[in-house]
């Protein structure tokens, strides 16, 4: 009679993580939305024209949800 050899857990698993590794990798958008890799710069701009931007600064709208959103850079309001 001969005797199979049966693979430890230890193998088991990690033959396992080697084949489930790329699907795995591939998920990580889906896991973490709004995930961004360290180091890429958020963009910065304003949605308006600059001129439309820098009189709603002037007439101090930055303060407002719209005038925020859509003029980022003339507000100051860009993350980081």
């Amino acid at each position: 009679m001969r005797r199979t050899q049966v693979p430890t857990l230890a193998a088991s698993a990690l033959l396992l993580l080697l084949l489930l590794a790329p699907s795995l990798a591939a998920d990580r958008g889906d896991a973490f939305p709004g995930y961004k890799e360290e180091g890429a710069p958020a963009e910065c701009k304003n949605q308006l024209a600059d001129e439309y931007c820098e009189d709603y600064k002037k007439a101090a709208m930055c303060g407002t949800g719209y005038v925020k959103t859509a003029c980022k850079k003339t507000c100051g309001a860009c993350e980081g």
